[in-house]
């Protein structure tokens, strides 16, 4: 076969009409097609990858039912992925200050630009979400954005009524307590819950009446003297 008129002879092709260079020159432009930096031959440089963004990475943060309501900087410890000694990969730990909204509810997350894991070939970092985990409480209760808070009352309290103190996150308000108040019955506060804005939830204040012990013959008599005189039942079976 013959390109450009000349034919190959002896093993080589002749010089008068063309060689595989020019052939290459008019099939893939000026210059030819580089393999490796030398023709087909080793020694060029090898094809780079792209630089890509890390992967996102996820981790869960504690809060205290304070931390959430109020909100405000925490500092944190957290665990990264680095290269070592030797380029060894390796784990090594952080900290970061974060900014958390007020009224934080559990499972929301915060999202910490550029902290996630590497990037391939020198890529930018993915971002880091915090999954926000309430801890349990000794005071309140959490159901969605509200809070839930047990009063307990004396039971001339329920009967005929009293002004208690009531703890909030914000500190103790002073709470009308209408007569006839019985257990579980609720009051609320509102918009001293979770969340911000329109969306923000109420405290329920539920009552739990408590009956002292009868450890006394006095007190005895007492509670004999108002069931004979408190014509109650609480039963309507």
């Amino acid at each position: 076969m013959n390109f450009g008129g000349g034919g190959c002879g002896g093993g080589s092709c002749g010089g008068g009409g063309g060689d595989f260079s020019d052939f290459f020159e008019t099939i893939f432009g000026g210059g030819g097609a580089q393999f490796g930096g030398g023709g087909f031959g080793g020694g060029g440089s090898r094809f780079q990858q792209r630089p890509q963004k890390g992967a996102d990475s996820e981790t869960l943060l504690t809060l205290t039912l304070e931390e959430a309501y109020k909100g405000g900087s925490k500092s944190i410890s957290v665990q990264e992925r680095a290269t070592g000694p030797g380029g060894h990969p390796m784990v090594q730990s952080k900290n970061l200050d974060v900014n958390i909204p007020a009224g934080i509810k559990e499972g929301q997350k915060i999202r910490l630009a550029n902290q996630g894991s590497p990037g391939p070939s020198d890529g930018p970092k993915g971002d880091l979400y915090l999954k926000i985990r309430l801890a349990p409480h000794a005071v309140y209760k959490v159901k969605e954005n509200n809070l839930i808070v047990d009063l307990a009352l004396a039971p001339w309290e329920a009967a005929l009524g009293a002004k208690v103190k009531v703890p909030t996150l914000d500190g103790m308000i002073e709470m009308n307590i209408p007569a006839g108040m019985g257990s579980g019955k609720k009051m609320r506060v509102k918009g001293r819950g979770l969340g911000a804005g329109a969306k923000k939830g109420d405290q329920f204040v539920r009552v739990m009446v408590q009956v002292p012990a009868s450890d006394s013959d006095e007190v005895k008599k007492l509670w004999e003297e108002l069931s004979e005189k408190m014509d109650f039942t609480p039963r309507s079976f």
